[in-house]
C-alpha cells in the first residue's frame, strides 16, 4: 500500500426536467471524494445560483462517516465526523491529509470499485424517491409547456370605454361588475426566458342610466339598462419571477354585445326604438400578476385596457 492524498471533487450541472406538467431548472453543485485518485463517491450536494459557492461547503456526514468506515478502514475518523468534531467539507478534507495523508492507504480488504459504485447507485435510487416538490427549485417556470389555466375574477368597476352610452346620461349606475373566465393554454416554453400561450375568455356586466327625451309633450326620463357580454381570443406572455409567481401580458381582441333595454321612468313603459342589441370589436391589453400558493390554486392582479379598469380573482392550473 502507498500514501494518499484525499481529493474534493466539484461538479457542478445545469438540468431541465418535467414533472406532472412542472418544469424544473436546477442548478447544483456535487462534492465527491477521492483518495489515491481511487474511483470518486458521492458526499454531497448544494443548489446555487450560479457555479461558485460563498462560504463553507456543506457535508453529509452520514455519507462520509460510511466512506470512511465502510469501504477504508478509518473507524476512528468516521466516529469524529459523526460526533460533529469534524464539520465542514475543506474541514474534513484537510484533517485527514493531516493526520493520513503521509500513512499507507487503509483500503478494507475486499472492498472493489464495484462496491463503490453500487454506493452511488443506491444514493441515487434514495434521491429519485422523494417528492417531486422537494426537486423544485425558486427557479421553476410556472407556466411551462401543456399547461392550461382556469382564471374567474372581478373587476370593481366597468370602464368608461366599455359602457356603449349613447345619449347624454345621467346617474349612472352599476348593477353587476364586469365577472370574467378566462382559460389560457401554453403551446410555446423558452424556460427562463418565458412562455407563450393562447387563450379566450368570457364576460358579463350589467349597468344603467337615466336620460331625457322630449317626445312633443314635454321632457320625459328615460331609463337604460345594459347588459353587456364579451367574447375575446388572443395571445399572452408569461415570465417566472420566482418560485410559483409570474408577471404575464395578454393582447386579445374582442367582440362586444351589449343589449339594451329602455322603459319611461314614470310609467315603466317599454321604448321599442332604443332597446336593441349594438356590436362593437375592440382590442384588450392587460397586464398582471399571478402567484400560486399550492401546486393548482392562485391568485391573480392584473389592470390595462379591458372591460374594467383592474381585475383580481382566483387561477387554477392543470
Amino acid at each position: 500500500m502507498k500514501d494518499g492524498v484525499l481529493m474534493s471533487i466539484l461538479h457542478f450541472f445545469i438540468t431541465q426536467e418535467r414533472v406532472n406538467n412542472i418544469t424544473t431548472v436546477r442548478q447544483s453543485i456535487s462534492y465527491f471524494f477521492s483518495i489515491d485518485k481511487d474511483i470518486a463517491i458521492w458526499v454531497s450536494s448544494e443548489y446555487v445560483s450560479g457555479p461558485y459557492v460563498l462560504g463553507a461547503q456543506g457535508a453529509n456526514r452520514k455519507q462520509m462517516a460510511y466512506y470512511f468506515s465502510k469501504i477504508y478502514d478509518y473507524q476512528e475518523f468516521a466516529t469524529r465526523i459523526k460526533a460533529k468534531e469534524l464539520t465542514g467539507m475543506m474541514t474534513i478534507v484537510k484533517a485527514w491529509d493531516t493526520e493520513y495523508g503521509s500513512v499507507p492507504v487503509k483500503r478494507i480488504s475486499g472492498k472493489m470499485k464495484v462496491d463503490q459504485q453500487g454506493v452511488q447507485e443506491t444514493i441515487t435510487v434514495v434521491s429519485g424517491a422523494k417528492s417531486s416538490s422537494w426537486k423544485r427549485m425558486k427557479n421553476e417556470v410556472v407556466f411551462p409547456q401543456y399547461m392550461r389555466t382556469i382564471q374567474l375574477g372581478v373587476s370593481p368597476a366597468i370602464a368608461p370605454w366599455s359602457r356603449n352610452i349613447k345619449h347624454d346620461g345621467t346617474g349612472y349606475k352599476m348593477y353587476i361588475p364586469p365577472i370574467s373566465i378566462y382559460t389560457d393554454i401554453c403551446f410555446m416554453d423558452f424556460s427562463k426566458l418565458g412562455s407563450i400561450g393562447y387563450l379566450f375568455g368570457a364576460t358579463y356586466s350589467k349597468y344603467g342610466y337615466n336620460w331625457q327625451w322630449d317626445n312633443g309633450y314635454g321632457l320625459k326620463t328615460k331609463e337604460t339598462s345594459s347588459n353587456r357580454f364579451d367574447i375575446c381570443a388572443g395571445l399572452s406572455w408569461h415570465l417566472t419571477l420566482c418560485r410559483n409567481f409570474e408577471a404575464y401580458a395578454r393582447v386579445m381582441i374582442d367582440l362586444g354585445v351589449t343589449g339594451n333595454r329602455t322603459t319611461d321612468q314614470e310609467s315603466g313603459e317599454k321604448m321599442i326604438s332604443e332597446s336593441k342589441m349594438n356590436t362593437n370589436v375592440g382590442v384588450i391589453a392587460t397586464a398582471g400578476l399571478r402567484y400560486y400558493f399550492c401546486r393548482s390554486v392562485g391568485v391573480y392582479v392584473e389592470g390595462g385596457r379591458d372591460i374594467g379598469y383592474a381585475s383580481a380573482g382566483l387561477s387554477f392550473r392543470f
